[in-house]
């Protein structure tokens, strides 16, 4: 009995929900002007919580002034972002770039990047290690698709951040 009652209560609650609604779209220009009740068209700026301008200062703040002791934030958050840079730096090297000595023209590659087979290959035995041979079909086809349509620069880098990032 308690079920058809809740379902009820339900149903009488989105009925009365649906009421409201529509007499206040139907109604509500006409209660503004006979009114004058700006509010209903346009939300008051006095309610209005200025919460873009206290994340900005908050963010400002943080930036320019915010000192933990001996760092400040910026060089925090610079120091972790060499922490997540250095190993990044390594997968897409080992994925996309190859590995290289120098700068510019004097550059010398030392190690090209993995070949697209290689990668296929380490990708559907670690699906046929991890799951069947279904897995490893799967696998193999999707990183195949990707290297036949011209995909496979862009999947690296997305694929580099995800090793990183896991």
């Amino acid at each position: 009995m308690t079920g058809a009652r809740s379902r009820g209560y339900a149903r009488a609650y989105w009925l009365g929900l649906f009421a409201v609604t529509w007499a206040l779209s139907t109604y509500s220009f006409a209660l503004y002007k006979a009114l004058d009740a700006r509010w209903i068209i346009r939300f008051p700026q006095g309610w209005q919580v200025p919460l873009d301008r206290w994340i900005s200062d908050a963010m400002a703040w943080l930036v320019e002034d915010a000192s933990l002791g001996l760092f400040t934030f910026r060089d925090l958050t610079r120091f972790v972002s060499a922490v997540i840079e250095a190993p990044y730096s390594l997968v897409r090297a080992a994925l996309i770039d190859g590995f290289w000595q120098g700068q510019g023209q004097q550059a010398v590659e030392i190690a090209p990047a993995l070949s697209w087979v290689a990668v296929i290959v380490v990708l559907v035995a670690l699906a046929l290690w991890a799951g069947d041979a279904v897995l490893a079909l799967l696998v193999g086809g999707c990183f195949l698709y990707l290297a036949v349509f011209g995909q496979w620069e862009s999947a690296m880098v997305t694929l580099a951040s995800i090793l990183i990032a896991v």
